[in-house]
C-alpha cells in the first residue's frame, strides 16, 4: 500500500536580521520613554495629592499650645447653665503628679506597647483586621493612646477612610512632636471619663472626692475602666458594671506585671466609697450625657467641642429631680422586697478598735435625707442592732 505523504508546513518567510533589530530598538525606546515620562508623572501626583492631603490635618500648635476652643453649652427650659462639652475642663495635672498606679492602668488596659511603638501599633492593626474577617463584623479596634489622642482632641467622629488616614498621619505627628511622658500628660488632662467630668482630676474628685493625686489602687483601676465607654461603665449609673470593668483593668495589670496576684486580689476586695454629687448637677447628669451623644452623632466631635455651640434644651430641673429621687425610692422598694442577701465583708472587732481606719468612710459632704452609706455591724440583739458608721 501507497503510504500518505504528510503536508508540509509552509515556512513562514523569515525577516532580515535588520528589520527585526530595528524594531526591537524601537519597542525598547517607547518603553523606556514610557517609564521615565509616565511614572514620574504619576509619582508627582501621587506625592502632590499627599501632601495636600497632609495639610488639612490639624497642626499640634494647639495641643502644645494650651489652646482652649469655646465649647458647646447646654442650658435648660429656664435658661439657667447646665452643662458644658469642652475639651478641657478642670485643673491640668503635670505627668509628674499622675500616680503610677493610674498610669500602669491606662497603659495595661488600652494600649499595653506604648512605650515600645511609634504612634501606631502595627501588629495590633494587623490582629484587629484578622478578628474582624473571622467574624465578618467589627470586633476589635487597634486605637493606640497616640491614636485616640488625635481623634479625641482634633478630629470628628464618622467612620471614613479619609478620617483614619488623617488619623494616622496626625499620630505620626504627635509622636515626633511630643515626648511619650507628654502624650500620656495630655491624654490624661483631655479625654472624657463620663458624668460631666473631663480629666482625671475632675474624675477623681466626681467619684471619689479626691484628688488625682491620693487615688488608690482600686480606684485607679476604676478610673481607666471608664476610658473605654464613659457612660456604661460609670460606677454612678450601674455599679456592677463599673466593677466588673474594674477587675478586667486589674487584670491586664497583673498580665503586664505592674502588680502581683495578691494586689489584685486585695484590690477587688476593697471597698470603694462614690462621692456625693451636689443637689444642683446630680440629676442633670444624665440629661447632659444624652444631649452629648445626640450632638455627637449628628453634628460630630469637631463642631461641638470647637464651634462655641448654645444649646438650649426642654429640660426641667425639678421634674429631672423629682423623677431621679422617684426613681431612687423605687429601686430602693425592689431591693427590700428581693431580700437580704448577706453582709459585703466581715471586719474583726480587735483589728477595728487597732486601726480605726478599717471604718467606712463617706469620703465626701455630710449626708442628706435619701441618701445611703456603709456601716459596721458591731452587735445584734432581738428586735435591735448597733451600727458604726462615720459621718453619722
Amino acid at each position: 500500500m501507497a503510504q500518505r505523504r504528510r503536508p508540509r508546513k509552509k515556512r513562514r518567510p523569515r525577516r532580515r536580521s535588520g528589520e527585526a533589530g530595528f524594531f526591537k530598538k524601537l519597542f525598547l525606546v517607547t518603553r523606556f520613554t514610557i517609564i521615565f515620562l509616565v511614572v514620574p508623572v504619576f509619582a508627582g501626583t501621587a506625592l502632590g495629592g499627599f501632601l495636600a492631603f497632609a495639610r488639612t490635618v490639624p497642626s499640634i500648635v494647639e495641643l502644645k499650645q494650651e489652646v482652649i476652643p469655646p465649647g458647646t453649652k447646654i442650658y435648660a427650659e429656664d435658661d439657667t447653665l447646665i452643662g458644658e462639652l469642652k475639651i478641657r475642663k478642670g485643673v491640668f495635672v503635670p505627668f509628674d503628679e499622675l500616680p503610677p498606679d493610674l498610669l500602669n492602668a491606662v497603659i495595661s488596659v488600652e494600649d499595653a506597647q506604648f512605650w515600645k511603638h511609634g504612634g501606631i501599633d502595627y501588629t495590633a492593626i494587623v490582629r484587629a483586621a484578622m478578628a474582624d474577617i473571622i467574624h465578618g463584623k467589627i470586633k476589635q479596634g487597634a486605637s493606640t493612646i497616640t491614636m485616640q489622642l488625635a481623634k479625641n482632641t482634633f478630629l470628628t467622629p464618622e467612620r471614613t477612610f479619609r478620617r483614619k488616614f488623617k488619623e494616622l498621619v496626625l499620630s505620626l505627628r504627635i509622636e515626633n512632636n511630643l515626648t511619650k511622658e507628654e502624650i500620656l500628660e495630655f491624654y490624661l488632662n483631655r479625654m472624657y471619663f463620663g458624668n460631666g467630668a473631663y480629666g482625671v482630676e475632675m474624675a477623681s474628685k466626681r467619684y471619689f472626692g479626691k484628688s488625682v493625686r491620693e487615688l488608690t489602687l482600686p480606684e485607679a483601676a476604676m478610673i481607666a475602666g471608664l476610658l473605654k465607654a464613659p457612660s456604661a461603665y460609670s460606677p454612678k449609673r450601674n455599679f456592677k458594671k463599673a466593677k466588673n470593668r474594674q477587675e478586667v483593668v486589674l487584670k491586664r495589670m497583673e498580665v503586664e506585671g505592674f502588680i502581683s496576684r495578691a494586689q489584685r486580689l486585695k484590690a477587688l476586695k476593697t471597698s470603694l466609697y462614690l462621692a456625693q454629687d451636689d443637689e444642683d448637677g446630680w440629676s442633670n447628669n444624665y440629661f447632659v450625657d444624652y444631649v452629648r451623644n445626640y450632638l455627637q452623632e449628628r453634628f460630630g466631635q469637631e463642631v461641638i467641642y470647637k464651634g462655641g455651640l448654645r444649646v438650649y434644651t426642654t429640660l426641667d430641673k425639678r421634674a429631672q429631680s423629682v423623677a431621679q429621687k422617684t426613681l431612687q425610692k423605687g429601686l430602693r422598694e425592689v431591693d427590700k422586697r428581693r431580700g437580704y442577701r448577706g453582709p459585703i465583708d466581715h471586719v474583726n472587732l480587735d483589728e477595728l478598735a487597732a486601726d480605726p481606719s478599717l471604718l467606712p468612710s463617706y469620703r465626701a459632704a455630710p449626708p442628706q435625707p435619701g441618701d445611703t452609706t456603709r456601716a459596721i455591724v458591731l452587735d445584734v440583739r432581738r428586735g435591735s442592732a448597733e451600727i458604726k458608721a462615720e459621718a453619722l
